[in-house]
């Protein structure tokens, strides 16, 4: 199954082009996840979403509160049969076919817990009688934003307790300062700190992320930073 994605450099791009086109209706042809339209949800246009794969379908069809004519090939009958109980509703339907885009990848196919999905529409139902708000899209919308107050918690996902790592891959920055965004005036005295490494060439275009840990190694080390924090008291008090 072909997967494309939109990297989030593409998306602040795509946000500040289309921000200034005069129109008020976006026509997307190849819907996917929804990434462009989330990406531009904020400048107030009308979407008209299109995709060729079945799980965009399937969304696309249950926000738009329509019931999408969803059945198994008569040919995987015998071995996928006990997947159309699942089918019984509009939102196990969509959350089945979700599951099994993720089913059958190459010539495998991974076995997933079904239980994973009645959390998720467990917590749509949550959201949605605590707020007192039954469109679904407005239901998920709720827990992304609570989701988006809590971003320092995916720490524990590589580092535990003991402030060990679990894994070695790469990490986001949200895990670590809990937003990925910084205020404007803290951004300058960053981009020119990473202007002066680069031209001094202790760091390349390619590990800029790399500063980060060495003004941390410095912090941890004690150098001056003592004395950068008494120019600055207030410095990063308010989001």
């Amino acid at each position: 199954m072909f997967r494309g994605s939109i990297p989030p450099e593409m998306r602040s791009i795509l946000h500040e082009t289309v921000r200034g086109w005069p129109t008020k209706e976006i026509y997307v042809g190849c819907a996917g996840n929804f990434t462009v339209e989330r990406a531009l949800a904020d400048l107030g246009l009308s979407f008209h979403s299109n995709d060729v794969t079945i799980y965009s379908s399937a969304i696309g069809y249950y926000l738009a509160g329509k019931e999408m004519p969803l059945a198994l090939n008569p040919e995987y009958l015998a071995d996928y049969g006990w997947i159309e109980p699942y089918f019984n509703t509009p939102e196990n339907a969509l959350a089945t076919t979700l599951l099994c885009s993720e089913l059958v990848m190459g010539d495998e196919v991974w076995l997933a817990r079904w239980g994973e999905y009645d959390k998720f529409l467990d917590g749509l139902t949550s959201a949605g009688k605590s707020y007192n708000v039954s469109n679904v899209a407005t239901q998920l919308q709720l827990i992304l934003s609570i989701y988006g107050k809590h971003l320092d918690e995916l720490r524990a996902g590589w580092l535990d307790d003991k402030g060990e790592l679990k894994h070695k891959s790469w990490v986001p920055f949200e895990s670590i300062f809990g937003n990925n965004c910084l205020p404007a005036e803290s951004a300058k005295v960053v981009a020119q700190a990473i202007d002066k490494m680069l031209a001094k060439k202790d760091i390349t275009r390619d590990n800029v992320w790399q500063a980060l840990e060495y003004w941390a190694a410095d912090y941890i080390a004690g150098t001056e930073f003592d004395d950068l924090k008494k120019k600055n008291p207030n410095k990063g008090a308010e989001k």
